[in-house]
């Protein structure tokens, strides 16, 4: 467990040195992480978070018209895990 809790605290010093030099964190310190954790997530049978995030992916980089179908799938997953 010392070996994960010190990767994440390197990991967060990265992000922490980036966002002062240039004042953003590059999408490879940030997409990595996202991508283990949804797939973690997957692993470990929390389908309703995994297909949530990825639904949030898409909402990120699609064009605005088509974002009402991706929208209305996360809001019935987000009422379903309630």
């Amino acid at each position: 467990m010392i070996l994960v809790e010190t990767g994440v605290c390197l990991w967060l010093a990265a992000c922490t040195i980036c966002d002062l030099k240039k004042r953003e964190v590059p999408p490879m310190l940030t997409l990595l992480p996202l991508f283990g954790a949804v797939l973690w997530s997957a692993l470990r049978g929390h389908f309703t978070v995994t297909v949530f995030v990825l639904l949030l992916l898409i909402l990120a980089d699609i064009p605005l018209r088509m974002r009402g179908f991706a929208g209305a799938l996360q809001a019935a997953i987000l009422c379903l895990a309630l």
